[in-house]
């Protein structure tokens, strides 16, 4: 199983590539896509935060106001990033919301045999993959698996967060993307984000 893996090259390349930030009004706004995801935006999370949420993934997290937005990027549900800090910033923190099914004979597997199976896979496609430190957790009330991780991106040393759950037969994966040394720039808000991260459906 390589959902990990992707997910990591999904929010590397997102990360690489300088897009045009996303305007969002303190007016509620509802929208489809061209997946037919439902999403709603409004401005009562904690101060300086949005809310995401999409009726079709079941799925609900706060996000800082002044990062930019991308809903169904190749296999990530959403993907937010940081405000560049110059025109010459390739690569922006990054976070990013995988939802999958299990594949067919995954069913029986225990949740612990699941993320171990990530956790392998992860080591056979990530250059310099190094699990930094992993410890379950619960997050809105869902047990989880927190992971620390550094890999090597190109000329990238990066760092990553990831929360790792499992509900109801689907994989839930919220993954922070930072270079090594900016890693801590941003942590306390990818807390705040990660404490409001919801399965809602």
């Amino acid at each position: 199983m390589k959902k990990l893996a992707l997910i990591l090259l999904v929010l590397l390349i997102c990360g690489c590539v300088s897009d045009v930030d996303e305007t969002t009004t303190s007016t509620t706004t509802t929208r489809k896509t061209t997946t037919t995801t439902t999403t709603t935006i409004t401005e009562t999370g904690p101060p300086g935060f949005l809310i995401f949420e999409s009726s079709t993934y079941g799925i609900k997290i706060d996000y800082p106001s002044e990062w930019s937005k991308e809903e169904d990027f190749m296999e990530a549900v959403v993907f937010f990033k940081s405000p560049p800090e110059s025109e010459s910033d390739d690569l922006q923190e990054n976070v990013g919301i995988l939802v999958e099914r299990l594949p067919i004979g995954y069913e029986s597997l225990t949740f612990e045999q699941v993320y171990d199976s990530e956790i392998a896979n992860a080591e056979n496609f990530i250059t310099d993959f190094e699990v930094i430190s992993s410890e379950k957790t619960t997050v809105g009330g869902n047990p989880a698996y927190k992971t620390v991780i550094t890999f090597t991106q190109g000329t990238y040393k990066l760092k990553a967060q990831q929360v790792f759950i499992l509900k109801n037969g689907k994989e839930y994966v919220v993954t922070y993307t930072a270079k090594a040394d900016t890693y801590s720039k941003y942590l306390n808000t990818v807390e705040t984000m990660i404490d409001s991260f919801e399965i809602t459906s």
